[in-house]
């Protein structure tokens, strides 16, 4: 399925939680679960602080920030049709 950025205003938005994640390097990492597809995400709280993270998840891509997710991302028309 192909995707379309749509613009910001245009896009949904939800709040999401992060949870800290421990690995064998400390704690920098966390889990998020988007809320648009449930999708599980493991990002650097850094990451998410600053330009975040897409989904990763083919058929969603919701941008993923600290406390916020944005669905600015839509299925693409089909060109079979036209």
């Amino acid at each position: 399925m192909k995707l379309k950025k749509i613009c910001a205003q245009d896009a949904e938005r939800r709040t999401c939680y992060v949870r800290d994640y421990t690995s064998e390097h400390g704690r920098s990492k966390a889990i998020i679960e988007c809320p648009f597809c449930g999708k599980r995400n493991i990002a650097y709280k850094w990451s998410l602080a600053g330009s975040g993270k897409r989904c990763v998840n083919k058929t969603c891509r919701a941008h993923l920030f600290w406390g916020v997710a944005i669905r600015d991302m839509v299925p693409a028309e089909s060109e079979e049709g036209k």
